[in-house]
């Protein structure tokens, strides 16, 4: 993992060092809170260029949920996602829901609807079809 190596190399760890791959300045194990302290600012630094962020909530779950997401739009099933993210059940990777460019790759994967050859005699009944227009 060669942008590993180069992160850590640039943080002035040893190869074979102990040492925590996320460090805070102190170099200590970052915490939740710091973090969640990383990507408070990196939002609002990306905020003035992209409006929408400062109204919405953006926590460092936020990077997993969108993790899963780029993981299922490349094509992984969702047992994949599951545990590259480390859920127990697929029960809990029910909140990750497809976005529209995921559904629309689907529909595309799917063939034609076949035609019928003869209209359906519902639709050739006009009395029918104007009482339905009706309802």
């Amino acid at each position: 993992m060669p942008l590993i190596r180069d992160y850590l190399r640039e943080r002035g760890v040893a190869p074979g060092q102990d040492a925590p791959l996320f460090a805070s300045a102190r170099g200590e194990p970052l915490t939740r809170r710091g973090i969640l302290k990383v990507v408070k600012r990196h939002v609002a630094r990306a905020a003035p260029t992209m409006p929408s962020l400062g109204r919405k909530s953006v926590v460092a779950h936020s990077l997993r949920d969108a993790a899963a997401l780029h993981l299922l739009r490349a094509g992984n099933d969702i047992s994949t996602v599951r545990s590259w993210l480390g859920h127990v059940s697929l029960v809990t990777t029910d909140q990750y829901e497809i976005d529209a460019e995921m559904k629309r790759q689907a529909l595309e994967k799917t063939d034609a609807p076949a035609t019928p050859k003869r209209v359906p005699s519902w639709k050739r009944d006009k009395d029918l079809l104007v009482w339905l227009e009706a309802l």
